[in-house]
């Protein structure tokens, strides 16, 4: 049992159900990172069909198969657009807003509903407020407060400019840094930050940028920072040329997960 090596920080179940997770989900994510949609699917069905064979505990098993839908709903999001996956948003919605049976299931749909309104508030689907998202936040368990959800509160904090958020987010990619892309996760939290309080300088830009190594922070960095950057001044010729060179890089498949070691 091991289609792909894991990817580390996204679930924080307990170790004898981490392993099995990450060895399944793995070749989902990397397919999704290389725009591979019929991959990242056929990996899903093969996880979704070892789940089927009831080798994991009942509580284990319903803390999985709601990650598994919220990954499914993650590649049509992907592949489709937000606004093709706008209707399926509803269903999952629906899904993660009914409580779990098991505390290890609830405690990961309680995480994954966060995360799934940051990620409509992003779309446009609805507004999530401050105090919305604080709600919601502290109702998550401590043990499930992981890379994942601070990356998404990072986003959120990024476009609501909401220091105190961004601040504690960045306080945990600092002190977590062996999660998942921990290093690209802490360089965006950092320039985001440094952004939004007018600290930023040329080399933090040029920083952040040669630790982009796959298309989706590319387009974020491309929406999100780069007006700002832009902004502040900060787009000289030797920040556009590295920008235009790790763009080119990263489309032409030139640049990976992999030839960038992660």
């Amino acid at each position: 049992m091991q289609p792909g090596a894991a990817l580390d920080g996204y679930l924080s179940l307990d170790e004898r159900l981490r392993e099995w997770f990450d060895c399944w989900r793995s070749p989902v994510v990397r397919a999704m990172y290389h725009k591979q949609y019929a991959a990242a699917r056929e990996a899903l069905s093969a996880a979704h069909a070892e789940l089927a064979r009831g080798r994991l505990r009942p509580e284990d098993a319903e803390a999985v198969a709601v990650q598994f839908d919220y990954l499914d709903f993650h590649i049509d999001k992907a592949e489709l657009g937000p606004e093709a996956a706008r209707e399926r948003f509803q269903a999952v919605l629906a899904r993660l807003e009914q409580p779990a049976a098991s505390a290890v299931a609830e405690a990961v749909r309680l995480r994954l509903l966060t995360q799934l309104l940051i990620s409509a508030d992003r779309s446009g689907w609805c507004e999530l407020p401050t105090a919305e998202l604080t709600e919601l936040f502290e109702k998550v368990p401590a043990c499930e407060r992981t890379a994942e959800l601070w990356y998404f509160i990072t986003g959120w904090a990024f476009l609501h400019q909401d220091l105190g958020y961004l601040e504690q987010a960045h306080e945990y990619q600092l002190t977590h840094g062996r999660e998942f892309v921990a290093e690209w996760a802490w360089h965006r939290a950092h320039l985001m930050y440094l952004l939004l309080t007018a600290k930023a300088r040329r080399e933090d830009v040029r920083v952040a940028l040669a630790h982009i190594a796959i298309e989706q922070p590319l387009r974020e960095f491309e929406r999100y920072l780069w007006p700002l950057i832009q902004r502040a001044g900060l787009d000289d010729d030797g920040v556009r040329e590295l920008y235009d060179k790790r763009r080119s890089a990263i489309e032409s498949g030139e640049l990976t997960l992999e030839s960038a070691g992660l």
